[in-house]
């Protein structure tokens, strides 16, 4: 009975997945993302699969044996090649806001299990899927990820640095909860 209770709160759940017209035979779809901004992507069949950029977003070209999940990777990485410096710009300005930690590098890339991580060496790891999160969950994520600068663990001191940076860190928290990664 737990199992069952625990798939149903996972069905309610808002599943991120922007390219899923694409995936039900539609030749191209219209991103949008919290922010605002938006993007086009178009796919076709081609000889070889490759990703062009235009003007409005990128065209790809899907080879006869590529994958589903081949393309939705490449799908999101040319989203995030549209995003990351917009995203590093972010982490940076709330870095200096806040903790003023150093950091070697802010990638922006899908990830199926995890909205954010932090190595050793300062690298701040980002979701893709967060760009269509309201900006206070990305907020939050960054803010939960530059704390594991000072704090390498959730011990009752990291969370008393997230809560100095960010003190409204729940409510992102909740509006989290509710969001779900697709499955690739």
């Amino acid at each position: 009975m737990k199992l069952y209770r625990q798939v149903e709160r996972e069905r309610r759940k808002h599943v991120i997945d922007p390219f899923h017209a694409l995936f039900g035979g539609e030749p191209g779809t219209q991103v949008t993302l919290a922010s605002g901004r938006t993007y086009i992507f178009t796919l076709s069949a081609g000889s070889e699969t490759r990703a062009i950029r235009t003007k409005e977003g990128w065209h790809i070209t899907v080879g006869p044996h590529t994958k589903r999940t081949g393309i939705h990777r490449l799908l999101w990485k040319a989203l995030s090649a549209l995003e990351e410096e917009e995203v590093t710009s972010l982490v940076h300005r709330i870095n200096a806001q806040t903790f003023r930690v150093p950091i070697t590098h802010v990638r922006l890339r899908f990830a199926s299990s995890q909205w954010g991580s932090c190595t050793r060496r300062g690298t701040i790891h980002l979701n893709a899927a967060l760009l269509f999160v309201p900006p206070a969950v990305l907020h939050y994520i960054i803010v939960h990820e530059l704390a594991h600068r000072r704090e390498a663990n959730h011990s009752p001191a990291y969370w008393k640095l997230v809560a100095w940076a960010m003190p409204s860190f729940r409510e992102a928290r909740r509006l989290l909860a509710g969001e779900r990664l697709p499955a690739l």
